[in-house]
């Protein structure tokens, strides 16, 4: 059951359906290679994928009853069926969930005389070490006695996390051991059981940090995957991990070494990893770029991972964005990759945007292409909305300024008129005047034709005012037109507002809907209020304007 450093392609999309995922789980346990059999195993506790464990476990059950067995086909000499019946008592061990028939079965395959294959042994007893059950410390005293060494320190270990000293003593003295065997066993029992040591931890951490090209490194940095993200050691683990990935990183015999070190930082949540992580995206090995994406996804969230590679791929430095959409390829949330993605293309910088778009288009897929015609649906509304709206508010302001324009010319033709009529009227007197020698009635008429004129002059200027009533009028009206313009320019940047807010592919609540309505409101009661205040004449004429 050694993990093969080969990479393989990412593991089915979990179905809906938690039985359909258990037969997914069964059938790769008994067909699968190496790295899908281990991408399967990291879904058992997975939260975000349903799973139905009691439907896998009788599939387990009913596999070592017939097929490992007495007689039965895995039985049979040969890597292959050896590596198959591990992986399936392995994870009937993890699943069992205190089932009675299921350990019984497990402990079955503790001993030498019912189980003659050491390594189906050891992971027999690493699966019910990694359920946490209660007959784990049961099922390492029985081991206690195998003369396979691996074997038996599986049992060490396990006692020695459930508090004994002298196991604690062993598991500390073996680490320092000078015979590399020794070494190697007790790490391979770390691997199964985290002890939450500082003497321990620090000689894991020291093994790591020599480097060595041997088995007892790469066991080392899988032990200390499992010291957990809550340890007190997490940090010092992460530091170790992540210095053995930049010393090691030009040296290709130790990619799967580098890649298990990747991998432990996505275990121990280790976000001061990130740029290392990011960095490790463009590298020509498919199995780093794999477990680094797995990794910074694990870490960040698939959002804001993907957030980072776009960030990173429009450096200036970057020569190709595109060398990133590989490691994009590889994030097990691919429709949350191309929803930002999406979103990333209306929403950033126009040099982010441009990748963004670069980065969706060939990661590919389904999701993908649906997100782009959706973008570029909504991308083609707005920009029909915008114009619309622009050619709307043009037009009202152009007949404002006509109207504005009418009214002027209104008011000067009456101004004219009126002066006009006057001043005829007065010349006209004149003319009666000198003329004619008038008697009563002449002088009578001119001197009413003369007042008739100075009347109407008087009365055009000092009386009717028209220029000033219609000017008076055209302010407020003009006063109600740049008060409603300027609302429904606001009403537009809000309804523009609302459609980035969708272009984006956020999930909008309620509370983000009242928002919106409640900055409209606003805006309508403050448009209200504007209409409601005089205009500038109007302040004037009630002595409002500035002496």
């Amino acid at each position: 059951m050694q993990t093969t450093a080969t990479a393989v392609a990412p593991a089915p999309t979990a179905g809906v359906d938690p039985v359909i995922n258990a037969i997914r789980v069964y059938e790769t346990l008994l067909q699968g290679r190496e790295g899908e059999r281990n991408l399967s195993d990291r879904k058992l506790n997975d939260p975000q994928y349903p799973l139905d464990r009691v439907e896998l476990r009788s599939r387990l059950v009913e596999c070592v009853r017939t097929k490992c067995g007495s007689g039965g086909e895995l039985t049979r000499p040969g890597p292959s069926n050896s590596s198959t019946r591990a992986w399936i008592l392995y994870t009937l061990g993890r699943v069992n969930d205190g089932d009675s028939t299921a350990i019984s079965l497990v402990q079955q395959h503790l001993t030498a005389n019912s189980e003659p294959d050491p390594w189906v042994r050891y992971w027999t007893l690493s699966g019910i070490a990694r359920s946490r059950s209660t007959v784990a410390v049961d099922f390492a005293k029985r081991v206690l006695q195998d003369e396979v060494e691996y074997v038996k320190l599986v049992g060490v270990a396990l006692l020695a996390a459930d508090g004994d000293q002298s196991s604690l003593a062993q598991i500390r003295q073996d680490l320092e051991s000078e015979v590399e065997y020794k070494q190697w066993c007790t790490l391979r029992a770390l691997r199964v059981v985290a002890l939450d040591d500082h003497q321990v931890v620090d000689s894991v951490i020291a093994i790591v940090n020599r480097g060595m090209n041997s088995d007892v490194t790469y066991d080392a940095i899988r032990a200390l995957h499992h010291i957990g993200a809550q340890s007190r050691f997490a940090r010092d683990g992460a530091r170790a991990l992540v210095g053995f990935v930049e010393k090691w990183r030009a040296f290709a015999g130790r990619d799967s070494m580098r890649a298990q070190a990747l991998i432990g930082l996505g275990k121990l949540r280790a976000e001061m990893a990130t740029p290392v992580l990011v960095e490790e995206l463009t590298d020509g090995n498919p199995l780093i770029v794999r477990e680094a994406a797995y990794s910074l996804e694990g870490i960040l969230g698939t959002r804001t991972a993907v957030a980072r590679v776009i960030e990173a791929a429009s450096r200036p430095e970057t020569a190709s964005p595109s060398e990133y959409a590989r490691a994009l390829s590889w994030m097990e949330d691919r429709e949350a990759v191309a929803g930002e993605l999406a979103s990333a293309m209306s929403s950033r910088e126009v040099k982010q945007q441009d990748v963004a778009r670069a980065l969706l288009s060939e990661v590919g897929g389904l999701a993908a292409l649906e997100k782009l015609r959706a973008q570029s649906n909504l991308m083609l509304q707005h920009s029909e909305f915008i114009k619309e709206s622009e050619r709307k508010m043009q037009d009202l302001f152009t007949q404002s300024i006509v109207d504005a324009r009418s009214g002027f010319v209104t008011s000067i033709r009456m101004d004219v008129t009126v002066f006009a009529v006057g001043v005829l009227l007065l010349i006209a007197s004149a003319v009666l005047q000198l003329v004619r020698k008038g008697d009563l009635a002449t002088w009578v008429g001119s001197g009413a034709t003369g007042v008739t004129g100075v009347l109407g002059v008087l009365y055009s200027l000092l009386v009717g005012k028209p220029r000033e009533r219609v000017e008076e009028a055209v302010d407020h009206l003009m006063h109600l037109k740049i008060v409603f313009l300027g609302y429904l320019r606001q009403l537009h940047q809000i309804d523009q507002g609302y459609i980035r807010r969708l272009i984006e592919d956020e999930p909008m609540e309620a509370k983000d809907l009242q928002q919106y309505a409640a900055i409209i409101e606003e805006n309508m009661k403050a448009a209200d209020a504007q209409l409601r205040s005089p205009s500038r004449t109007e302040a004037s004429a009630n002595g409002g304007g500035r002496n």
